[in-house]
Order: structure tokens, then C-alpha cells, then sequence
């Protein structure tokens, strides 16, 4: 039986190397900007309002919030996204011997934006803000407000607007490009221990 012109069991090695890849990487990612952006929160919370909810937004008001500090924890979010999808579709070429498609780059791609998607509502919004709540979330002045309390607010953000749709699609699309654009670009890097390309190199060890 062939799938596509790839056999059954081959596809399913490929399905579960994809996965893992997703699982281990996105882990990393999810657990980096983690610390990022509650380090960030911890510093300063008001860099963070205009992610608040509507009430302590109101309660807050207008404040002045240094752009630098912004301006880098986007930067290094941004960083840590671009380098560790690149990295994740190099290790995946890596395992499936030198072959990985530009839907497949996209599949592992997008799928860690997802993970980091709905780790974002789960750990970061529903469990850290909401339910544990650390004081230094607690900006001076909103004490007790409803928002702090407001599992919806955080779900209707992540997942019924379309921002994070876009967000996902796209980036899953420049990280495959960007994956597939290297893996065709020559250089050293291409190739094994004995010189020739991988690709060349894991058939002639195959046999």
C-alpha cells in the first residue's frame, strides 16, 4: 500500500519524527519566552497592560511605558521563534536522511506556533495570571478587579479573533521558505563526515 508514493510504515516514521520534533522544540520555546515575558512582567507589568484585560486597562489609564523595554522582549520573542523553527526544520531534514518538503517544514513550523498557542492560554493566561496569580501581575491600584478572574477574556483573545490565526499561518510559511531556501542554497554545512551530501552520504550507509 502506498501513500503518495511513500509506503505506510515510512509514513508513519515520518509522522512520529514530525511530532517528537514539535513536542521537544516547542517545549524549548514555550519554556524560553515563559521566562521572558513573565521576567518582563516582573520588571515592569505596565509594559504588558495593553494586554490586560478591558477593566484594569480602564483602571490604569494612560501611563508612560519606556519603548525600549517593549521593544526588546518583542525582538527576542521574535528571535527565539525564528531560530528555534529554523533549527527544529534543520533537525527534521536531519532524521528523515536529508529529505524534508517545504508543506512538511510548514506542517512543523505551524504546529510549533500552536503548541506555543495554546501553552500561551493554558500556562501563561489561565494558570499563572488567573489561577496562581503572582503579586508582581498585580498592578498597584487594580487590586480585586474582575478582570484578574477572567478565563474568557483570555480564550476570546487567543482563539476567536483572527490574529493568531494569521499569525500562525504566515509564520509557518516564512519558516518553511526560509528552510527550504537553505537547504538548496550549496555550502558545507550540506554535507557529512565523508564529504559527499548528506542525503548521499545516509543511502550509501543504508546499504
Amino acid at each position: 500500500m502506498k501513500v503518495k508514493g511513500v509506503g505506510l510504515a515510512e509514513a508513519r516514521v515520518r509522522s512520529s519524527l514530525l511530532w517528537k520534533r514539535v513536542l521537544r522544540d516547542g517545549l524549548l520555546l514555550n519554556v524560553l519566552i515563559t521566562v521572558l515575558v513573565y521576567g518582563s512582567i516582573w520588571v515592569n507589568p505596565l509594559v504588558h497592560v495593553g494586554d490586560y484585560p478591558p477593566d484594569i486597562k480602564a483602571a490604569v489609564g494612560d501611563v508612560d511605558v519606556p519603548a525600549v523595554q517593549g521593544v526588546v522582549e518583542a525582538l527576542l520573542c521574535l528571535a527565539l521563534v525564528i531560530a528555534i523553527g529554523l533549527w527544529s526544520n534543520a533537525k527534521l531534514r536531519q532524521e528523515l536522511g536529508g529529505r524534508l518538503s517545504f508543506w512538511w517544514a510548514f506542517a512543523n513550523s505551524a504546529l510549533i506556533m500552536l503548541f506555543f498557542a495554546v501553552w500561551d492560554l493554558l500556562v501563561l493566561d489561565w494558570l499563572v495570571f488567573v489561577t496562581i496569580q503572582p503579586s508582581f501581575i498585580v498592578i498597584p491600584g487594580t487590586e480585586g478587579l474582575a478582570g484578574y478572574r477572567d478565563y474568557f477574556f483570555h480564550f476570546k483573545v487567543s482563539f476567536l479573533g483572527w490574529v493568531q490565526w494569521v499569525s500562525i499561518l504566515a509564520g509557518g510559511l516564512v519558516l518553511a521558505a526560509i528552510s527550504s531556501l537553505g537547504a538548496r542554497l550549496p555550502r558545507g554545512m550540506g554535507r557529512g563526515r565523508s564529504g559527499v551530501p548528506v542525503e548521499e552520504e545516509t543511502q550509501v550507509s543504508r546499504n
